[in-house]
């Protein structure tokens, strides 16, 4: 057994007998940073690969500390330094620090800005065993992904191949003994089912590059578990997905070919995550939400058509339900609903009625943070336009002051209408709402021209009216 080995599996047998492994409420999060001083840092727990900010502290001469409840859910959790999130940019990787939080208090030390490298738990079984998995796995993938190129371009009749291949082949073993190890010594512990969604299927290297690659996408679910809604919690579910979908992605693909491959890639996945519904709620939104980023519309389509009555039907699937109702029912070419809605002044608008060629329905929300990015941008367009189109603004907000000063404070000149229901509302239903902002660009029939997801796409969809 190597050293790194010997120190899990020491680390296991200190979190079994330890009497701080015992549930304790309340519990804290403490720990020292260099090279920050006095600023804030925060604390979010997160939801797939999205983060939510749900508590924050003051760092004082590098030291910080979060007490916590007890009423936690467990999770993987992220230290955020206020330095962080200013230094963010728009692609960049949020220099952060995951951690599990499991009802055990937490100490830790580390060097800003290399957080993860640097870092250190002094106190917490959990995270202990988590990152030294993470460090040896981090070693064993390194030299993985240096053999893969050898293997795929060095003659296969060389004497020296066949060193290459089982060096291959004891590297995959190896890293799938360390994680058996684990799950086998901490069952239940959030660590070890965190590190048991890094299975994959062993893929011997004496195979062809095509043939492993078959059998990778044919086994890739064998020997993992999509039943555990606490996973929602971490970034397990989204990463094990992201990683499949990307098998199916070839860039020498037209791209109705590749279309035609994530339809598959999605056929087998749903197949495969589809006993929890709670979980395959979440995943079958996670995965929508993808293909729109990469504005995929007709795996979108697939999915609306093949998929729409698959989910359940409880409150926490309305999000889910109406992305998948939109993409089966309000689509370009279709005819969107009529509407009626009160103004400001509590004066009905009617969509029917606009006496313009086009009209842009757009769905927003004074606490929307990306409507108020978008809005200003539309309405700049909307004081200068040349084309025949009016703009219908419908707020899902509740609280009626909100909208009116919001309204007021940007000069929205354009058709308002707020029925105070929130996604409730009727239009909201209708045009099967699930986000902000969500636009709708109608001719004077009703008929859906186009459904823009940013400003860009709705300039490019006006012009295209333009020169018709």
């Amino acid at each position: 057994m190597t050293k790194i080995f010997a120190s899990l599996a020491f680390s296991v047998f200190a979190f079994a007998c330890s009497s701080d492994s015992v549930f304790t409420n309340p519990y804290t999060i403490k720990g020292n940073i260099k090279n920050i001083y006095n600023s804030q840092i925060y604390l979010a727990a997160m939801k797939g690969d999205a983060y939510r900010i749900i508590d924050t502290a003051t760092i004082h001469e590098g030291k910080f500390s979060f007490t916590l409840s007890g009423k936690e859910n467990p999770g993987q959790y992220k230290l955020i330094p206020e330095v962080s999130l200013k230094q963010q940019g728009r692609n960049a990787t949020l220099n952060s620090i995951d951690l599990i939080i499991n009802h055990e208090s937490i100490k830790l030390k580390t060097v800003f800005p290399f957080l993860t490298d640097s870092l250190q738990f002094t106190v917490s079984d959990e995270n202990k065993i988590y990152y030294s998995y993470i460090r040896k796995e981090k070693e064993l993938q390194t030299r993985l992904e240096l053999l893969h190129p050898m293997l795929v371009n060095y003659p296969a009749g060389d004497t020296f191949y066949g060193t290459l291949v089982k060096q291959y082949n004891t590297l995959q073993t190896e890293k799938r003994h360390l994680i058996q190890q684990i799950v086998d010594s901490l069952p239940g512990t959030y660590a070890a089912r965190l590190i048991a969604m890094q299975k994959s299927p062993f893929l011997d290297a004496n195979l062809s590059e095509p043939v492993r690659l078959t059998y990778y996408k044919q086994h890739y679910f064998d020997e993992l578990d999509f039943n555990d809604p606490e996973l929602i919690n971490s970034t397990a579910y989204t990463h094990s997905l992201i990683q499949y979908i990307m098998l199916y992605r070839n860039p020498q693909l037209s791209q109705a070919q590749l279309e035609k491959e994530f339809m598959q890639a999605v056929d087998t996945l749903l197949s495969h995550i589809n006993e929890n519904p709670v979980v395959y709620d979440f995943l079958l939104n996670y995965l929508m939400e993808g293909f729109e980023k990469l504005n995929l519309e007709n795996v979108l389509r697939y999915i609306a058509d093949n998929y729409v009555n698959t989910v359940c039907k409880s409150d926490n699937s309305t999000t889910v339900q109406r992305r998948l109702e939109a993409y089966s029912k309000m689509i370009p070419g279709q005819t969107a609903p009529d509407i009626d809605i009160p103004d400001q002044d509590n004066q009905t608008i009617k969509l029917s009625a606009i006496p313009r060629r086009y009209t842009l329905v757009i769905f927003w929300a004074s606490w929307c943070p990306h409507c108020n990015e978008f809005m200003p941008k539309l309405k700049k367009w909307y004081d200068h336009r040349g084309t025949d189109l009016e703009v219908l603004a419908i707020s899902i907000d509740t609280v009626k002051n909100d909208w009116i000063r919001n309204i007021k404070a940007n000069g929205y000149s354009w058709l308002n209408g707020c029925d105070l229901k929130g996604w409730n509302g009727n239009a909201a239903k209708d045009y099967s709402l699930y986000a902000t902002p969500t636009l709708f660009l109608l001719d004077r029939n009703r008929i859906i021209l186009a459904k823009p997801l940013l400003y860009e796409e709705f300039i490019d969809a006006v012009e295209r009216l333009d020169k018709k």
